[in-house]
């Protein structure tokens, strides 16, 4: 009885045959590949910086390959340490905060003045200017709340509005020169909503909203220290206030003089 085993087909392989008359390794690679001789890329000459050793890499690594070994990277890494450079605000030139997410640009004060919904200096008389302090006693709320990361507190002023009545907003935003007006779907937005009960409940709402920090302190602080609120609203506006220009944003604007 012969016990001589057969070994891969494959030229200069002296491995046991396993399936189709190849070894393992070349039966794989042929299953694979559907070939049993692989392409061979093409290399590119890079000299070492650490040792001067000359190695190929691949073309597409021929610009970031720098070192031959993980152990000459490190070596040269320990010699001549890299001081990162914090990154820059395009519009100030003010270092970034080390913990900015990738992709941020701008400063936090820079970001703010990038969002201002300033068109135009405000335009109106004391007629105006009481009737908009009365008007946001009854209607208007001072908006104030903290993020996630508890890094940064939003503030807002709002006036919302029944859906027939944004003529009104429209004269505020045109007078203040600041603001945007936002739709509010009220029936579908309200949660467990049913067709049924759509008679009882409210109508759709126009909210008439700045939330700029700048906007804020630039335009309607001013307004309602000019023109004061007289109704329990005028303690929230207080406590507000000082909030906000107790804010880091703020402070930021103070220091930069942009206010």
């Amino acid at each position: 009885m012969n016990n001589t085993k057969k070994l891969c087909a494959m030229e200069d392989c002296d491995r046991p045959s396993r399936a189709l008359g190849y070894c393992v390794k070349h039966y794989s690679r042929l299953y694979k590949h559907g070939r049993l001789h692989l392409k061979v890329k093409e290399r590119v000459e890079k000299k070492c910086l650490k040792c001067g050793k000359i190695f190929e890499v691949i073309p597409c690594r021929g610009s970031e390959a720098k070192y031959c070994s993980r152990q000459c990277y490190w070596e040269y890494r320990r010699k001549y340490p890299q001081i990162k450079q914090p990154p820059k605000c395009i519009d100030c030139g003010k270092d970034l905060h080390p913990q900015s997410r990738a992709g941020v640009k701008r400063c936090r004060p820079c970001h703010v003045l990038k969002g201002s919904t300033i068109f135009r200096e405000p335009d109106h008389d004391d007629a105006f200017g009481h009737w908009l302090s009365g008007f946001t006693d009854g209607e208007g709320n001072f908006h104030c709340s903290e993020g996630a990361s508890g890094r940064y507190v939003s503030f807002a002023f709002r006036i919302i509005l029944r859906e027939d009545d944004k003529g009104i907003l429209e004269k505020i935003r045109d007078n203040l020169g600041v603001g945007n007006l936002v739709f509010r779907d009220v029936v579908k937005g309200m949660p467990n909503w049913n067709p049924k009960y759509q008679s009882k409940v409210r109508r759709n709402q126009w909210c008439y909203i700045v939330y700029s920090a700048y906007d804020l302190s630039k335009v309607i602080v001013p307004h309602f220290d000019k023109y004061p609120l007289r109704a329990k609203k005028a303690k929230q506006y207080e406590i507000w206030k000082e909030r906000l220009q107790n804010s880091r944003t703020y402070l930021e604007f103070k220091e930069r003089g942009d206010l």
